[in-house]
């Protein structure tokens, strides 16, 4: 099904690329859905990107200006001292990254109340998870490549002795650990950064305590807790600039959208019909018109439509089951 974008004609193959280069990521994300659904989703994604695109383009080449020296430095950077004599391809290129860099250059500024807004709104984003210190003594079994102990674990209880005794763990540990030196020290670490048996044991400790004897895949271990960061929220200085930064692209983005509506709703768009209906069919996708449509905004409507996750639905499915309340 060719697209009509004013005066230029997308071919139906040009649609289906742009599917392809969706299809795996837009599978893993909707995988209930059966492959007719897919296919008839990403086909509305694929003709939505394109028209976009389209759009921005003509928009760009018609009104967007660039030097010489501009065109030179870009030639340069893509071809060194090989350029190409037809450099079409690369004016239209930065008339096109031109035009978005003005569009978002003239979005509104972020308040420092919409910053703080956002702060005490999501300050799950802003939790810094509990840390802990610690070191240990590990043997390795004979199987790895630093092991050297025939009995793992006899030589690991001769080292619990040693501790009990009340000998310094560092001493200890230098002398008979396998990871001896900077491999005694873990540093600092959340939970989910090491196996699930050591973090088990590391993160029940009290502060200053020492472990028993426990195993895992790397082989016996001892523990000591040096210290515990408990769990707490990022102070709000600390993260102002990454909140300013995340809604100014989010006004950006928005300014984008707006600006492609306002390209959308002075141009003619049409679909026509298929070029090879067999094939399309064969393919199993399904062409529709599509002016009957719902925009879905899973994550919410603060969107900024980078997600992945956004998607068309058709009303008549959206209301399937529904009455209207004139009916």
């Amino acid at each position: 099904m060719p697209l009509k974008i004013n005066d230029n004609t997308i071919a139906e193959d040009l649609i289906i690329s742009e599917m392809d280069n969706m299809r795996e990521k837009y599978v893993e994300t909707f995988p209930e859905q059966t492959r007719t659904e897919q296919e008839k989703r990403l086909f509305e994604w694929a003709k939505e990107n394109i028209t976009e695109r389209e759009l921005l383009r003509d928009y760009a080449l018609e009104n967007i200006s660039i030097d010489q020296e501009e065109l030179d430095k870009e030639c340069k950077k893509l071809y060194d001292d090989d350029v190409p004599e037809n450099v079409d391809p690369v004016i239209e290129k930065l008339k096109v990254e031109k035009l978005l860099k003005n569009i978002k250059a003239d979005s509104e500024s972020v308040s420092d109340k919409e910053i703080r807004k956002y702060y005490r709104k999501n300050k799950d984003e802003f939790i810094i998870p509990e840390y802990i210190h610690v070191k240990h003594i590990v043997k390795h079994p004979p199987s790895h490549p630093l092991g050297t102990d025939e009995d793992p674990l006899e030589a690991i209880k001769e080292v619990k002795r040693e501790l009990d005794k009340g000998k310094d763990f560092e001493e200890v540990g230098n002398k008979h650990s396998h990871c001896g030196g900077e491999g005694l020290d873990l540093g600092y670490f959340a939970r989910g950064k090491m196996v699930p048996a050591f973090e088990k044991v590391a993160f029940n400790l009290e502060e200053g305590e020492t472990s028993d004897i426990f195993q895992t895949e790397f082989g016996y271990h001892i523990a000591k807790l040096y210290n515990r960061e408990p769990e707490r929220l990022s102070p709000f200085n600390q993260v102002k600039e990454k909140i300013k930064e995340k809604l100014d692209e989010r006004k950006q983005e928005e300014a984008v959208e707006k600006f492609v509506d306002q390209l959308k709703n002075k141009s003619t768009i049409k679909y026509l019909a298929p070029e090879n209906e067999a094939e399309s069919a064969r393919k199993g996708f399904i062409f529709e018109k599509p002016l009957n449509f719902i925009l879905v905004k899973p994550s919410g409507p603060d969107c900024n439509m980078a997600c992945e996750y956004c998607f068309y639905l058709e009303k008549d499915e959206f209301f399937e089951g529904k009455k209207h309340r004139m009916s």
